[in-house]
């Protein structure tokens, strides 16, 4: 996106914004504002309750309900692996397809959907070791839609995640948390305003591994994570349908 195409795309919220301005206000005009050095914060920075996430542990895998209603009519999905740019994809799939499992499940009491625990022992300990997270830990990934080939999937960068830790006093279970993200994103809140939409690219499934993820039993396993899944329902505030 060059000066012009970004100052068009704003333009509407500024109209509307010196509209609601009164004609006695000192406004100042900077042309140069939009300069090389301007980056748009990255929305992994800010709090992700109103965000698709998927988090990982004790061998469990689990998605909260933003990414459920980001695809209501799915009831399985496939997972993809970008190994070259160490992405992890959900792909909505029928049940009948290879590699499909059932990532969310009906409450039995409410009638409600609800993410399902899906307890995936030997990818758990395949991704832990690829991403040489700490097998103790709970890692939280946000996810984002793209469209490759007319086909949504939502997608999470491996390198971008939260780490929640246990507590360093004896015998407690607070956990502490800490946000973990790529090395070239060091040093900059962001992209640069031109390559913002540039980087926006439709992603492709070269490089993707498909993972087989085993699960005999379709009801939602014991939660060992001490979180519940209905509890997710509050953490949302404003979700997309």
């Amino acid at each position: 996106m060059n000066e012009p195409e970004y100052r068009n795309a704003v333009q509407p919220s500024m109209i509307l914004a010196n509209a609601e301005m009164s004609e006695t206000e000192d406004i100042e005009v900077d042309d140069s504002f939009f300069d090389d050095e301007i980056d748009v914060v990255r929305a992994e920075y800010a709090s992700d309750s109103n965000e698709p996430t998927i988090s990982f542990n004790n061998c469990q895998l689990y998605v909260n309900m933003v990414c459920i209603k980001k695809f209501p009519e799915t009831d399985y999905v496939q997972f993809l692996i970008n190994k070259t740019k160490k992405q992890l994809a959900l792909l909505p799939c029928r049940g009948d397809e290879r590699d499909a499992f059932l990532w969310r499940t009906i409450n039995s009491k409410s009638g409600k959907r609800q993410p399902k625990y899906i307890t995936a022992q030997i990818f758990s300990a395949m991704l832990f070791d690829y991403m040489g997270w700490d097998i103790h830990c709970r890692y939280r990934l946000i996810g984002k839609i793209k469209i490759s080939r007319g086909i949504k999937l939502l997608v999470f960068e491996l390198g971008s995640y939260r780490v929640f830790t246990k507590g360093s006093a004896a015998g407690s279970d607070t956990e502490r948390s800490q946000g973990y993200f790529p090395d070239d994103w060091k040093g900059r809140f962001g992209l640069p305003y031109k390559e913002h939409d540039r980087i926006m690219e439709i992603t492709t499934f070269k490089n993707y591994a498909t993972i087989s993820i085993t699960d005999n039993n379709n009801t939602a396993p014991e939660d060992t994570t001490g979180e519940k899944v209905t509890d997710y329902e509050n953490e949302i505030t404003n979700p997309e349908n």
